[in-house]
């Protein structure tokens, strides 16, 4: 009998430190964010739903080949700004993507820039003063 509940008592909490390890992994590893913007006005809908409301001038938009992995500490820390954000900027190193760059209302120096595959998946997104640009923020908190 006491061989049993021993082996009974194992069994149950290798299960619970099991689902602790898997719940904790899935929270440090979110799986990535599918947003889609296809358009000025779901990118400016997107923008004011995180609080951001651009000015009504037209956008800048800039066809980029994104570098092939992470090696500047600016773009490092982008790189990471982006996982944390839980956009899948990592899975298209190396990709022609679509920049587009909005002035915000925040102040006149201030700027939201969404990086978006052609299909308009979201992969990037930051805001940044274009005054102090070693300072980004991220858009998604």
């Amino acid at each position: 009998m006491n061989r049993s509940f021993i082996i009974l008592t194992m069994g149950v909490v290798g299960v619970m430190l099991g689902a602790a390890g898997l719940v904790r992994y899935i929270h440090k590893n979110p799986p990535a964010a599918e947003i889609v913007l296809n358009s000025d006005e779901e990118m400016r809908k997107f923008l004011s739903e995180y609080g951001k409301i651009s000015k009504d001038a037209p956008p800048i938009r800039l066809e980029i080949t994104l570098p092939t992995e992470c090696r500047t500490s600016a773009f490092g820390t982008y790189c990471d700004m982006q996982k944390e954000q839980s956009l899948p900027l990592a899975e298209h190193f190396g990709e022609e993507v679509v920049m587009w760059t909005y002035t915000l209302n925040d102040l006149p120096t201030m700027r939201a820039e969404l990086i978006c595959t052609k299909d308009g998946l979201l992969v990037g997104a930051m805001r940044y003063d274009c005054i102090n640009f070693d300072r980004m923020y991220p858009i998604i908190t």
